[in-house]
């Protein structure tokens, strides 16, 4: 079992072994094409949280200022 370990080291040396085949060069094409498209896609949904952040920070500033324009004696409770 050791010798096939010195064996693939030696392949792995030799220049030819790590050429190219219209195969692993259309895969590597596709994979290529994919990463893009994912980093596009993560970019759209960084944008869109970010636009949901800023959204929701400034819900968040109205409902304070709601809150602290409403006074305790201001709310009235109907009950039926």
């Amino acid at each position: 079992m050791g010798g096939t370990g010195v064996h693939v080291y030696a392949e792995a040396r030799d220049a030819s072994y790590f050429q190219r085949t219209e195969t692993s060069t259309a895969f590597r094409d596709e994979y290529e094409r994919h990463k893009q498209q994912t980093d596009a896609d993560l970019d759209d949904i960084s944008l869109g949280l970010n636009a949901l952040k800023e959204i929701a920070g400034s819900m968040g500033e109205v409902r304070a200022s709601h809150l602290t324009e409403l006074s305790p004696a201001a709310c009235v409770c109907v009950c039926v």
